[in-house]
């Protein structure tokens, strides 16, 4: 396995959403380097390193990549994911289209998600889903498609109330996006 270098803070560390978007960036930054490598040499050690429990994915704690035509590069804990098509227009328990989300609060400059969906570690919620709360760090690799990696985890559902969604009904400067209601 890969032997790289360990984030500050560690998946396990991911207690807020700062936290989570350090995370996010030291995982932009890691996987950036081993996709820019020749022939994507580094990439192989990258994602087994981030498949694995510890440092770079903790439970539910996990990175998720995505190429800019919506197929999934890397997902931390469902490789059989990957190299499929993400659906962009999916929408959660509660109808939070939370890939829409995802997109808007990139282009708005950053933020957060929260939703709800199936945690592959409880069982009982495959209808309801249970809390989760995404950020998005885009990585432009020059001369490569765009990448956009996201960190997810799933919380509680106490925790989950002081995050708000990116959608609003009113979008900014007119442009149809949803405004941020999270600062980065």
């Amino acid at each position: 396995m890969e032997d790289l270098p360990s984030p500050t803070p560690m998946a396990s560390e991911v207690v807020d959403r700062q936290s989570l978007r350090i995370f996010i960036e030291e995982s932009a930054k890691v996987f950036q380097k081993a996709y820019m490598t020749e022939n994507y040499s580094g990439l192989a050690g990258t994602k087994n390193a981030f498949r694995v429990e510890g440092n770079w994915k903790a439970g539910s704690v996990y990175v998720w990549v995505v190429s800019d035509e919506g197929v999934v590069v890397f997902h931390g804990l469902e490789r059989d994911q990957e190299s499929k098509p993400t659906n962009l227009d999916r929408e959660d328990s509660n109808g939070v289209k939370f890939m829409e989300d995802l997109i808007a609060a990139d282009v708005a400059g950053g933020g957060y998600v929260e939703y709800h969906d199936d945690n592959p570690m409880v069982d009982g919620d495959e209808e309801t889903g249970s809390p989760k709360l995404a950020t998005l760090s885009p990585s432009l690799c020059p001369g490569r498609k765009l990448l956009s990696l996201s960190a997810r985890a799933f919380t509680s559902a106490t925790s989950c109330k002081r995050v708000y969604r990116v959608r609003d009904s009113q979008s900014a400067g007119g442009n149809g996006l949803p405004r941020p209601l999270l600062p980065n």
